[in-house]
């Protein structure tokens, strides 16, 4: 008789312990779950920023065909450095179509640096879209954005946009070294 009391009190604390736990997994489900919908928010409201920057950021609000008009002309330039292409091309500010299409093609991508800097977009996602033609345009306009900043006395021009390219070639090396 002993015995089978000790065995009832043993399923009793067995019973207990199965309890005790499924409660502790559902306190703790719950709390994960509480988580993942704060971060499903916040993830939300990111999203809602970065359409809104999307739809009134001037540089987005550019056609592919006139994307790919002005990225033409940018890699059909010739010039030496930036006193060349003004001399070529015009002042910075004129409606020359060689320095509005370099305006187009460097605050286009200024705007997906952002994004990359901000991390609403990741570099692993915008390297095959896009990447090698981002490194090919900086490439080709950077001597014109040296002289920009030079004459703007301001280092930060297309900082986002050196930014991006900086990342594409990263993201770039990976995939020269495995052909």
């Amino acid at each position: 008789m002993i015995e089978s009391a000790l065995v009832f009190e043993d399923w009793t604390m067995a019973e207990l312990e199965v309890s005790t736990i499924v409660s502790i997994c559902l306190a703790i489900t719950a709390i994960i779950g509480i988580f993942f919908a704060a971060n499903q928010y916040r993830m939300l409201i990111r999203q809602r920023k970065t359409e809104m920057l999307i739809r009134i950021y001037p540089g987005y609000n550019i056609s592919h065909g006139e994307l790919r008009a002005a990225e033409k002309l940018v890699v059909n330039s010739e010039y030496e450095d930036f006193s060349d292409f003004v001399k070529k091309f015009g002042d910075v500010l004129s409606d020359n179509p060689v320095p509005v299409a370099y305006d187009k093609v460097g605050n286009y991508y200024e705007g997906i640096g952002v994004l990359l800097r901000q991390k609403l977009v990741d570099a692993d996602l915008v390297y095959p879209l896009i990447g090698p033609k981002i490194i090919c345009y900086w490439e080709k306009m950077l001597p014109y954005t040296k002289g920009l900043r030079g004459s703007c006395g301001d280092d930060s021009t297309w900082e986002y946009y050196e930014f991006l390219y900086d990342e594409m070639r990263r993201a770039a090396n990976p995939r020269s070294g495995s052909s």
